[in-house]
């Protein structure tokens, strides 16, 4: 008996409980503010195979239309065509020409109806199925005219068809100066964006011009699509490129979604060298991407033909492979960024919002996320903050490509000086050691007056000799592998300063131990051939001036002599041996810093010569596989 005493109380509080969804709605109240934005209580719809406006009139009157519940609709992927109502009332004091600006532009089919005085009449029909200039006003967005009196009110119904396609509905009601003022700002930002995202692929595209190597072109072709996504996704594509064909507003946003994530792919694949290192991740990569070009030629078809079921499935499908695609990437990316690749982790935090923003979209696009404004304005931020990321992700690599392109050209320079020492002393020094050795049997066997002119010769044959002996041992000294670094230089000053004459040459280096590999041994050891033989060659000098000091965080080596200098005007001026000295200490990753005259008013003007080189632990180990 309780129960049936107190049902009318539960059934009451369940009415009040669904009041606001079965409710026609709030009015739209116009007043002194310049836009208008739709609440829960704003606007009501209902979902139905008819396109006959009369019929949903009586729909409307018969309480067939429920509350949207929320200030932007999400409607997923609708089965039936749309209706919506809103009604707009102006309390102004004045008459209000109003624009009611629908901000998804990738509509199959609309039409707004006004019911003015009990009259129903069109407003406009426009959409994906129709061409550009249907449209009452041209504009990204769908906008529609109108003109509400003052104290009147109107009442409007938006007929939608987006069966079998995703549905995201943000409305606003705009006075027509707030809407010109929004629309101009929307354009400028959309300029800056493009502009931006473009500057950088074809900076890229300089890149691969430069470097011929493949990832800067597809990283090109990544940012390329990625705008092109955006231009098709909002809009733009179709109102300044495609206008006069529909059929590619439908096609367009699949096919240029599914390219960029295979580009993002393929980009992966060489950043981090998957064929050498990981032929699994390699593969699957490599099905990912028959998978994207199979979902990118599918809409050729023309999906616009089929039904709910046909675009609802392949939609699934479409956003199910996107997101395996991703999350391949995504996974590769997080591997190599554990595993300590600087550009990886770039990569992956780039990647985190590509992630986030795919998997975000994907929900949005099948209704199980709500609704929201600025859709386009978070998509650009995130495409810019990606690309930045990426940017300098790559031009880290680009570094690295250079660098390992002067390390291969000095590692080069090193084999032709091994090579032609091992053949000086195989060769020559042995054939002149052969002569001196015949000769000097016949410095006994002959007179006196030959005698003297043998004598001579064979001095001539050892003198060569040295000289042959002291250029192999100049191209690659034997002692640069055993010794540490203050005993090669000192060894190395010490068999030379019989060579220095008349230039005196004070050495100061630090006897303090530092672990440095062969490989900056070497580089080192070069860049102080070179300095002592600019000093002998062409400074003139009667005094030299050598330091090699270094601690724990930097070497520095500074050579200073008093010879005639030179007028430094940069690398313009430089000559050989400069050159020399500043691509191994841009190996290095050192600074050089050079200042000839010394002193303006004196003949003696002067060189110094400033080289500062980080001992960080990169300079002493290889380049990273996964880094370049």
């Amino acid at each position: 008996m309780s129960f049936f005493k107190s049902w009318p109380k539960a059934w009451f509080a369940l009415l009040l409980i669904l009041f606001p969804f079965i409710t026609n709605g709030e009015p739209i109240i116009i007043n002194g503010q310049p836009v208008y934005t739709f609440t829960g209580n704003n606007w009501s719809y209902c979902s139905t195979n008819s396109r006959s406006i009369t019929d949903i009139v009586q729909r409307y009157k018969a309480g067939h239309f429920i509350s949207t519940g929320t200030d932007v609709f999400n409607g997923g992927i609708p089965r039936q065509y749309l209706w919506f109502h809103f009604e707009v009332t102006n309390r102004d004091t004045l008459n209000s020409k109003l624009l009611i600006d629908i901000e998804s532009p990738r509509i199959n089919e609309m039409e707004l109806f006004e019911i003015d005085a009990g009259q129903v009449h069109s407003i406009g029909k426009c959409g994906d199925f129709y061409p550009f200039n249907n449209r009452a006003i041209y504009n990204k967005n769908f906008v529609f005219p109108v003109s509400v009196k003052k104290g009147q009110s109107k009442d409007y119904f938006l007929f939608v068809n987006q069966v079998g396609h995703t549905l995201m509905l943000p409305v606003k009601i705009f006075k027509e100066p707030a809407w010109q003022t929004a629309t101009a700002k929307n354009y400028l930002i959309d300029g800056i964006t493009y502009g931006i995202l473009l500057f950088v692929a074809f900076f890229s595209l300089a890149f691969f011009i430069n470097t011929w190597y493949s990832l800067y072109l597809y990283y090109s072709l990544y940012i390329i699509t990625a705008i092109l996504w955006l231009l098709s996704y909002f809009g733009l594509g179709y109102q300044f490129f495609w206008g006069n064909h529909p059929w590619i507003s439908t096609l367009s946003s699949p096919f240029l979604a599914c390219i960029n994530i295979f580009l993002n792919i393929r980009i992966c694949q060489i950043l981090l060298q998957l064929k050498k290192v990981n032929g699994f991740i390699y593969k699957a990569g490599n099905w990912a991407c028959g998978l994207l070009v199979a979902a990118a030629l599918f809409p050729l078809i023309d999906m616009n033909r089929y039904g709910y079921t046909t675009n609802h499935a392949y939609l699934i499908v479409f956003l199910a492979i996107i997101c395996l695609a991703v999350l391949v990437v995504f996974f590769s990316i997080f591997l190599y960024s554990i595993k300590g690749s600087f550009v990886a982790r770039f990569y992956f935090i780039a990647s985190l919002l590509k992630v986030g923003s795919i998997f975000n979209l994907a929900l949005l696009e099948l209704g199980w996320t709500k609704g929201f404004y600025q859709l386009e304005g978070i998509l650009q931020m995130g495409i810019l903050i990606e690309i930045s990321l990426l940017t300098a992700a790559l031009a880290q690599r680009y570094a690295t490509y250079k660098q390992k392109t002067i390390q291969s050209v000095i590692i080069g320079q090193e084999d032709e000086r091994r090579r032609l020492a091992q053949e000086i002393h195989d060769g020559i020094a042995s054939k002149l050691s052969g002569i001196r050795y015949s000769i000097e049997p016949l410095l006994v066997a002959t007179g006196p007056v030959n005698n003297k002119d043998l004598t001579s010769f064979a001095a001539a044959i050892k003198k060569a000799q040295e000289e042959v002996r002291y250029v192999s041992h100049y191209m690659l000294p034997d002692y640069i592998v055993k010794n540490t670094l203050p005993e090669i230089i000192k060894q190395y000053i010490e068999e030379l300063r019989p060579r220095l004459r008349p230039l005196n040459i004070e050495l100061s280096i630090n006897e303090q131990t530092i672990n440095l590999s062969e490989q900056v041994k070497l580089n080192i050891f070069r860049i102080v051939q070179e300095l002592i033989s600019n000093m002998l060659k062409h400074a003139r000098a009667d005094n030299a001036y050598l330091s090699i000091s270094f601690d724990k965080k930097e070497l520095r080596i500074v050579s200073e002599d008093d010879g005639i200098g030179f007028h430094y005007k940069g690398t313009d001026s430089m000559g050989i041996g400069i050159r020399s000295i500043r691509s191994r200490v841009k190996l290095l990753n050192g600074s050089l810093n050079i200042k000839s005259p010394v002193n303006m008013h004196s003949e003696n003007a002067g060189t110094l010569i400033d080289i500062r080189i980080p001992l960080a632990r990169s300079i002493n180990e290889k380049i990273s596989l996964h880094d370049y």
